[in-house]
C-alpha cells in the first residue's frame, strides 16, 4: 500500500511541478507582452493623432479651394466684343463730284443720267459694300452741295408739300426746286433712291438718308463765306456740286443720351 501510495505521491509531485512549470511560463510569457502592448498602443495613438491632422489640413484646403474657386468666378468677366476696325482719314467718305463726267447732273435737275447710274454701280457699290462690311456701318448718309448760281424755276418749291411723297413713292414727280437747297435736296433723294433700289448689292446697310447742305459747305468741308446780296447770282463752280455719301452706324442714336 505504502508502495502504492509513494507511486501516486511521486506522480502528484510531478503534476504539481508541471503544474509549477506551466504557471511560471505562463507568467513569463504574459510580461514578455507588456511591452509589445504598450509599444502598439502607442503607435495607434500617434497613428490617430497623424488622421486627426491629415483631416484638419483636408478641411483647410477645402476651405481654401472654395476661396480661390469663388475669386476665380470673379475675375471671369465676361470680355466685350472686338471692337470694329476704326476708319482712317476719309475712307467711310466718298464725294461723287460734278468734276468727273460720270458724275453730271443736267443744271436744275436731279435726273440721274445713265451714265451717273454706271458710275455708281461700276466705283461706288464696292466701296460701300466693302466699308460697310468691314467698319460695321448700317447707315448711308446722302449729302446734296450745290454752287452758289441761283435756281432759276419757273415755279416756286413743292418740297414742302411733295418731299415725303416723293421719297414714298420713290418717284420725282412734282418736285420743284427752288433754291440751291430745294435742289441739293432733291438730288440727294434721287440718287438715295437709286442706292435703296440696289441694297442688296450691299446688305449689311439698312438706313439711307438724303440731306442738303445746299451751297453752304465748301469740298474742304470749311462754310462758304461768300455773302452774296438778294438778287446776286454767285458763279457756277463744277468742283462744288457734289453728292456726298457717308457710311455710319444706327447705335450711334440708339446710345443712352447724357443725362443733365
Amino acid at each position: 500500500m505504502k508502495g502504492m501510495d509513494l507511486k501516486y505521491a511521486e506522480i502528484f509531485a510531478i503534476l504539481c511541478g508541471v503544474m509549477l512549470l506551466a504557471w511560471a511560463a505562463a507568467e513569463q510569457n504574459l510580461h514578455s507582452s507588456v511591452p509589445v502592448a504598450k509599444f502598439l498602443q502607442e503607435r495607434i495613438a500617434a497613428l490617430e493623432g497623424e488622421i486627426k491632422s491629415t483631416q484638419a489640413r483636408l478641411q483647410g484646403s477645402e476651405s481654401r479651394e472654395r476661396e480661390l474657386r469663388k475669386k476665380l468666378e470673379e475675375l471671369q468677366i465676361p470680355l466685350p466684343e472686338p471692337a470694329s476696325p476704326t476708319p482712317q482719314d476719309d475712307s467711310l467718305i466718298f464725294t461723287l463730284s460734278e468734276n468727273e463726267k460720270d458724275f453730271q447732273f443736267a443744271t436744275g435737275s436731279a435726273e440721274i443720267r445713265p451714265e451717273f447710274k454706271d458710275g455708281l454701280i461700276s466705283r461706288v457699290f464696292p466701296k460701300i459694300r466693302e466699308k460697310s462690311e468691314i467698319f460695321g456701318c448700317d447707315v448711308l448718309m446722302i449729302i446734296g452741295h450745290t454752287d452758289e448760281k441761283q435756281v432759276r424755276g419757273s415755279q416756286a418749291s413743292t418740297l414742302d408739300d411733295q418731299l415725303t411723297a416723293a421719297y414714298q413713292t420713290q418717284s420725282l414727280d412734282g418736285l420743284n426746286a427752288g433754291s440751291n437747297t430745294d435742289l441739293g435736296m432733291v438730288r440727294a433723294l434721287s440718287v438715295a433712291i437709286f442706292l435703296e433700289q440696289n441694297r442688296e448689292q450691299y446688305p449689311a446697310v439698312k438706313y439711307f438718308l438724303p440731306y442738303s447742305a445746299g451751297q453752304l459747305i465748301l469740298p474742304d468741308r470749311t462754310l462758304s463765306k461768300s455773302a452774296l446780296g438778294p438778287g446776286r447770282a454767285g458763279e457756277a463752280d463744277d468742283s462744288r456740286r457734289r453728292i456726298e455719301l457717308q457710311l455710319t452706324k444706327s447705335s450711334f442714336w440708339q446710345a443712352e443720351e447724357p443725362k443733365l
